[in-house]
């Protein structure tokens, strides 16, 4: 008994010093196929070069070297007859013993392949340290025919370039793209070159190449190790200071003697000890043109009550790649730890905030999520369904107003209440971006919504009022792309 006739896949151009593998599909059958046998022929005279055989359960034949002892050649053939830069074609037949003598199937239709020598790929060298955070790898790719005659040109039909870490990780990658790259003259050489951007300052790389020809030869070759090495600047500390009354840190800068004309910008970011990934958040930028722009106060409203909090000032400066400015930061220079504590509510964004303290009370909290129940007829339980990754709080907040002086001088002036109401009422439906925190250490990114409402105290003369606002929570404090797209940094 015997399967039903294998079904040969298409078969690359292989070197024929070097063997291949080649694939084919069995549709049918119930016998447990245990070897095939291959069998080669020369196109031009279709004379039998060599049959081989091959012990697999698996749809596969491992075609050997040329030379190898197990490839059986026909009578007066030798591996002289099965060499590169010649068209062959083949047939293969399966067998349900090892021996690939019984239980033969028919012979399959047959394919043509070419013999090539394998291509020559090399990676231009790379020098060990590069001083740009972009970088143009060049490959050269040979085709290695040699015999002008044949018709097959065996270039390159697509190429990719990887981009790995010295530890293996793959960062950045170029994708298949289509073509052969430039020819050199009429030779049967090709180059091929693709930009790497966004390079990390001190980081170490290598690249890996793999093209693929016309025929289906496919190779891989890797650079050498490189590190991005630029020599860039680095300033003194900030000086962070905590404000417990209002609310915030400041974060003084005088650098002003330590100007350079390659320093365009300057960073301001912050880091949460507790926080294990060592993460930086980048809180504000400061154009640089002139000595004096080094000298400048920023003021930290996003801080957290209970955080201990760490500040750089990181000079950034712009590096000239081709027809490209890139921005390269310099070295972080580290504050001393400053501990945010304050007290009462505050509501904030980059540019000032508003205290809360006087009767100040929270609505409900709610943790929303999408989530269905569904019942069906006869069933006893329901079907809960969730179709979004939504989970985010939602709430409201009341609180007295006073006027900003209230808490040190207990005067209730009324056209200071009045003022101080309509600033907050402005404030909190400007339809921007929010973050309300507390002396409990809450805090979240927020925008109000609904109607902001005053209830007032009769037995004042209605010169006192209760505010109360609803809102929803918008994004994550500590995400650097959130604040950004909040327009909070």
């Amino acid at each position: 008994m015997s399967n039903p006739t294998p079904i040969l896949n298409n078969i690359n151009a292989f070197d024929a010093t070097k063997g291949t593998t080649i694939s084919f599909n069995i549709i049918g059958g119930t016998d447990i196929v245990r070897s095939n046998i291959v069998y080669i022929y020369d196109l031009s005279t279709n004379d039998l070069i060599c049959t081989h055989l091959y012990i697999s359960t698996e749809s596969i034949h491992d075609l050997p070297p040329n030379t190898d002892p197990s490839i059986v050649y026909a009578s007066g053939k030798s591996s002289a007859d099965f060499v590169n830069n010649k068209n062959y074609y083949l047939q293969i037949q399966t067998f349900t013993n090892t021996a690939g003598t019984a239980g033969g199937s028919g012979m399959s239709v047959a394919k043509t392949f070419w013999c090539l020598f394998n291509p020559a790929l090399s990676v231009n060298a790379i020098p060990a340290a590069i001083s740009t955070t972009s970088y143009n790898v060049g490959a050269t790719y040979t085709t290695n025919i040699t015999d002008v005659t044949i018709p097959v040109t065996n270039i390159i039909q697509q190429y990719k370039f990887d981009l790995y870490t010295a530890t293996g990780t793959l960062v950045q990658t170029s994708g298949n793209i289509i073509g052969s790259g430039e020819q050199e003259g009429t030779s049967t050489t090709y180059n091929i070159t693709y930009n790497f951007s966004g390079l990390v300052v001190n980081n170490s790389y290598y690249v890996i190449v793999t093209t693929t020809s016309t025929e289906g030869m496919t190779v891989s070759t890797q650079s050498n190790t490189f590190t991005v090495s630029i020599e860039t600047p680095t300033v003194g500390a900030a000086t962070a200071t905590n404000n417990s009354c209002d609310g915030y840190i400041s974060v003084v800068s005088n650098l002003s003697d330590e100007y350079s004309a390659d320093i365009n910008k300057i960073l301001v970011k912050r880091q949460d000890t507790s926080d294990t990934s060592g993460k930086w958040l980048t809180l504000y930028s400061q154009p640089i043109t002139q000595a004096s722009d080094m000298d400048f106060t920023f003021i930290d409203f996003l801080n957290q009550h209970g955080k201990t909090y760490r500040y750089a000032l990181v000079p950034l400066l712009t590096q000239q790649q081709g027809d490209i400015d890139v921005e390269i930061e310099g070295g972080y220079t580290v504050s001393d730890d400053v501990l945010s504590v304050f007290d009462g509510v505050f509501v904030a964004n980059s540019n000032g905030s508003q205290k809360l303290k006087a009767a100040t009370e929270y609505g409900d909290l709610e943790t929303n999520q999408d989530v269905g129940v569904l019942t069906t007829i006869g069933g006893k339980y329901p079907f809960v369904v969730s179709n979004s990754n939504l989970n985010y709080h939602s709430g409201s907040i009341s609180a007295l107003i006073v006027p900003s002086d209230f808490y040190t001088s207990g005067d209730l002036d009324r056209l200071s209440i009045v003022e101080r109401r309509e600033t907050i009422e402005q404030f909190l439906t400007d339809k921007t971006a929010k973050i309300l925190k507390d002396w409990n250490g809450n805090i979240w990114l927020i925008t109000f919504v609904e109607n902001v409402e005053v209830s007032f105290v009769d037995d004042y003369g209605m010169g006192l009022g209760t505010l109360s606002a609803k809102w929803v929570e918008i994004g994550d404090v500590n995400d650097q792309t959130d604040l950004q797209q909040t327009g909070l940094i």
